[in-house]
């Protein structure tokens, strides 16, 4: 059987993967939509495209590229503080933002909130062992 101190160094590591995976992918609806983009502009009909379009998708890429980068300073944050053993409300807190971002981060924020809610794992952040 694993030791919690085995346990936050794990979720830590992992935390550090799936943050990197996270950057990447985040970058991939941007890049989808500036090369749509640029294919609608080459339509025969371009100038009948719609004025708002262009806007939206760029709202668009912009948030989901914000998106996953602020999480993936959160995520390398919060595996860090985890290594350490300090900021349990932090790293908590990190855990539930990853909770929404399918599929990688449901999981590992899941399993985040359970590991940084066992009673065995809680005295391992007030101690600084």
């Amino acid at each position: 059987m694993r030791t919690p101190l085995q346990k936050l160094k794990a979720l830590a590591i992992w935390h550090y993967l799936v943050a990197v995976l996270i950057a990447i992918l985040a970058c991939l609806p941007s890049y989808g939509l500036w090369r749509l983009w640029q294919y609608m502009q080459t339509l025969p009909d371009a100038s009948e495209i719609e004025p708002w379009i262009p806007t939206t998708m760029r709202i668009i890429g912009i948030v989901t590229l914000a998106d996953g980068w602020i999480l993936t300073i959160l995520m390398i944050l919060a595996g860090v503080f985890i290594h350490k053993q300090k900021n349990r409300r932090f790293c908590l807190i990190v855990g539930a933002l990853e909770i929404p971002h399918f599929p990688f981060a449901t999981i590992l924020g899941s399993f985040t909130v359970s590991t940084l809610n066992r009673t065995d794992v809680e005295p391992l952040f007030y101690s600084g062992s």
